[in-house]
């Protein structure tokens, strides 16, 4: 409900956006429906978006091979690289691929 205290406290629809990690549009859709009902019209929204491919096992998982390092997962050297992590990672940790669009979010939900 952090979106309708902003809401409540006047902040624009586009700083909204930035402070919950959303799109503007989906800011705008937000407030139109809590203009027209109030609070009780952001609680049935449920998650936007397609349900993640891991779950939190798995996503554990996933940490737990990247905290460990790249030599610990058969690379060269210890640092990780785009071309090195996430989908050579998740795919043997999870047998699910991802590409390299995906991967930093990964490791932001990792931290």
């Amino acid at each position: 409900m952090r979106a309708a205290d902003l809401f409540e406290q006047g902040v624009i629809p586009a700083e909204i956006a930035r402070h919950v990690g959303v799109r503007h549009q989906i800011v705008s859709d937000w407030r139109t429906a809590w203009q027209r009902a109030g609070r009780e019209a952001l609680h049935g929204a449920g998650r936007a978006g397609r349900k993640p491919k891991l779950n939190d096992e798995q996503l554990a998982e996933v940490g737990q091979a990247l905290a460990n390092g790249a030599e610990a997962n058969g690379y060269v050297t210890d640092l990780w690289t785009s071309n090195c992590s996430g989908a050579q990672v998740i795919r043997p940790s999870c047998a699910c691929s991802h590409d390299v669009l995906v991967r930093g979010r990964f490791r932001a939900e990792l931290h």
